[in-house]
């Protein structure tokens, strides 16, 4: 489901330690000392679970994630929840098999497609934390400073500042001799 590619390691050492720095950005994560586990929460990975034609760079920019209708509870909750699932299997020692907690398929749950119980209920809990933490001053506060560094990212792609400095700047007035010889001849 999530790839997280050489680049991406690179760019955010450490930061691949423990899947808990995923497990509740909301809340641990500050706007001015540890915001890039939020931005990369947001940024790259919430998009495999919402899609990534309904979370694209312009609705990054556009509006805060919260009010903006893109992102789900159950989007974010799900990819926490895959994350927690999964980090073993995508972050384990290599060479040794590791099994995600709640998706053994050998252990024979098909009726929720896999999922075990235990991580239904977790499912839910963070839901319901997620409900709370969207309507903290904290949390809207990590939307804005989101909303403000994907401006710097993203709006500058295909000439949008360019095209945006262009309508705000002064005008200017050419001479056009064309208009002065059809004055001339009336």
């Amino acid at each position: 489901m999530f790839a997280f590619p050489t680049a991406i390691r690179k760019e955010f050492p450490g930061i691949y330690t423990n899947y808990n720095v995923f497990s509740n950005v909301r809340s641990t994560c500050d706007a001015e000392e540890n915001f890039e586990a939020f931005w990369l929460f947001f940024d790259r990975l919430i998009a495999n679970v919402a899609g990534k034609k309904a979370w694209r760079n312009r609705d990054k920019v556009g509006e805060a994630i919260t009010t903006g209708g893109r992102i789900s509870i159950v989007d974010e909750a799900f990819t926490i929840l895959a994350l927690q699932n999964y980090w073993p299997k995508w972050f384990g020692t290599p060479g040794l098999p590791a099994i995600p907690l709640w998706t053994d398929s050998r252990a024979g749950n098909a009726q929720y497609m896999g999922w075990d119980d235990a991580a239904l209920t977790r499912f839910d809990v963070i839901c319901y934390r997620l409900q709370l933490q969207r309507a903290s001053m904290q949390s809207k506060l990590l939307e804005h400073t989101f909303q403000e560094r994907a401006t710097l990212e993203y709006a500058t792609l295909r000439g949008g500042a360019r095209v945006r400095n262009r309508v705000t700047a002064p005008t200017r007035k050419v001479f056009n001799e064309l208009a002065i010889s059809q004055r001339e001849a009336v």
